[in-house]
């Protein structure tokens, strides 16, 4: 097997389909934030595999920004001995430009399971040491079928219970100007409680042209007091990548609505998985938040931190 540096364009026509932050396009996108982008691909009688990463005071992170990134396959059923040889590969080339550690974070446990419990295995053979391990929340849409409320906490039941009894309306946006209300709610929620939000407008925008996206808002008498931005992940994966409320608005319950009617929106478009999205920060739980997420349905998986040293 050989590794072999290519442009954007060419990492693109060879990986495709694995996730929407795999691809070069996105991470095109955000070269402002590393000191050199690497688009790494992987032959041995045909290219098996690919990476992208970018290195940053002398470290390679993939991804350097994005929720997660680690390997990708070409194709399915990517074996075990490629993949060790490309763990290799990978270190003695940057190794060899200078970088002087990696730090790998690998998508969720439920997103292409095989391919990241495979990356897991080698990884920890080839001794990185596991940096974090953030507990990530999903809902498998397959699993609701037509019970959803049967899944829910009784907690989460009764809230969902009083607050359909109001008079709100959820809607997809379809215009521009409604997205920007939907990510101003975001930005409002975010604001009240002290958390960063790492997307500003333009950056939602911008990135909305390469990942395809969907916005939602639920009003009271017309007024936006909570909303959602959601992406396409894969094909039959979205993520959850902002979502939440106005404080201090009459229904205490809102967020349970959302759920439920986020949940039947993909659900019947046919899709497998809503990614929530995780309630750790450093592998430090937020308790709320991974309360809330399990109240309505989420089932809790892994996403893994990597690293190792090259020198």
């Amino acid at each position: 097997m050989e590794i072999r540096q290519v442009t954007k364009k060419e990492y693109d026509s060879v990986i495709s389909g694995y996730h929407a932050f795999s691809s070069g396009a996105f991470n095109e996108l955000n070269s402002d934030k590393c000191d050199e982008i690497h688009y790494l691909l992987f032959f041995e009688g045909k290219y098996r595999a690919g990476i992208i990463g970018g290195s940053v005071n002398g470290t390679f992170y993939s991804p350097f920004s994005a929720p997660y990134g680690g390997f990708s396959s070409v194709g399915s059923g990517l074996k075990i001995s490629y993949i060790e040889e490309a763990v290799r590969l990978l270190q003695d080339y940057l190794y060899g430009i200078g970088n002087n550690k990696i730090v790998l974070i690998l998508p969720p446990s439920d997103l292409h399971f095989s391919f990241v419990s495979k990356q897991i295995n080698v990884l920890f053979r080839e001794g990185y040491s596991l940096r974090k391990i953030d507990l990530n929340y999903s809902l498998d849409l397959k699993r609701i079928g037509d019970s959803y409320i049967d899944i829910l906490w009784p907690t989460a039941r009764n809230k969902l219970k009083i607050v359909t009894g109001n008079n709100l309306t959820f809607g997809i946006c379809h215009t521009e100007a409604d997205k920007k209300a939907a990510y101003d709610v975001i930005q409002i929620n975010r604001s009240s409680k002290g958390y960063p939000l790492k997307m500003s407008w333009n950056d939602v925008v911008e990135t909305t042209k390469i990942i395809k996206s969907d916005s939602f808002i639920i009003r009271d008498d017309n007024q936006p007091i909570a909303s959602a931005i959601i992406f396409y992940i894969t094909t039959d994966i979205v993520q959850i990548i902002y979502w939440g409320d106005i404080p201090d608005h009459s229904y205490p319950g809102v967020m349970n609505l959302f759920a439920r009617k986020v949940f039947d929106f993909y659900r019947d478009k046919g899709l497998n998985t809503i990614d929530i999205g995780p309630s750790t920060e450093d592998s430090i739980p937020n308790y709320g938040l991974g309360e809330f997420k399990e109240s309505i349905g989420c089932s809790v998986g892994m996403k893994y931190t990597w690293e190792k040293s090259l020198r």
